[in-house]
């Protein structure tokens, strides 16, 4: 086949002409199986890269904080530098930035919508692991002798133990030293039961409630001074940063 003065081989226009036509098909194929796409699409995540999430979100959030927390962990950690306290203090300092972080989302709640639902289960959940490990901790000290002199870290010992032995064992704290039988009302307030040392039986669930903070606040029974007091997992933590926070070196 001849245009003007090129001359093309008919054979070669044949395969150009079929392979144009393949093309159009492949095209039109891909067109029609494609996906549509949509502004409802969701974009799946694994359980596991949403904990991380979290954790990132909360350690930026309050990144002043998480400063404070990896100070607090190597003081404490130095106290026993051949073990892993340090990452263990880092971890429950990790866990109460993701507990401010609850406790701040579900404040502005409140005052809509007072009260509890199924929807902060987790929160209190994370709440009592919380309060069991750094109870856990700092009874580490005291066995070791490591712990603070003071009054301040006795009393916040002292508040730790009363709501762990309450929350993991499901007794009160130095029960066994009572003399004779205690009179306490169930954690709705609704009857009154008998609480007896020897009894294999025996329990008490505290009553609980949320602060305008929005952090859990326990009513904890203190046996050995023969009184109550309601207790806040937010004060606790501003209390643990309060007594071990390093302050950092200011520049000359």
């Amino acid at each position: 086949m001849q245009f003007g003065e090129v001359v093309i081989d008919e054979a070669l226009l044949w395969v150009l002409f079929s392979l144009l036509v393949v093309f159009v098909i492949l095209m039109v194929a891909l067109w029609i199986g494609r996906k549509p796409e949509s502004p409802e699409r969701i974009i799946t995540m694994t359980v596991s890269d949403l904990i991380k999430a979290s954790f990132r979100q909360a350690s930026e959030r309050h990144f002043a904080l998480h400063e404070a927390w990896i100070r607090i962990s190597y003081r404490i950690g130095g106290l026993l530098p051949k073990s892993a306290l340090l990452l263990s203090v880092q971890r429950y300092g990790e866990l109460d930035l993701v507990l401010r972080c609850m406790e701040e989302e579900l404040a502005p709640k409140l005052r809509n919508n007072p009260g509890l639902d199924s929807h902060y289960q987790y929160q209190l959940l994370f709440s009592e692991i919380w309060v069991g490990g750094i109870y856990e901790i700092l009874r580490l000290l005291n066995e070791r002798k490591l712990a603070l002199d003071n009054d301040e870290y006795r009393a916040l010992f002292r508040d730790f133990e009363l709501l762990r032995i309450t929350i993991e064992k499901h007794d009160n704290a130095n029960q066994g030293k009572l003399t004779a039988p205690l009179q306490m009302t169930t954690y709705d307030q609704t009857k009154v039961y008998t609480f007896t040392k020897d009894d294999p039986q025996r329990s008490h669930i505290m009553p609980m409630v949320i602060t305008a903070k929005g952090s859990v606040v326990w009513q904890a029974i203190d046996v050995r001074a023969n009184t109550d007091r309601w207790i806040e997992r937010r004060s606790l933590s501003d209390r643990m940063i309060a007594l071990w926070e390093v302050q950092p070196a200011q520049p000359a």
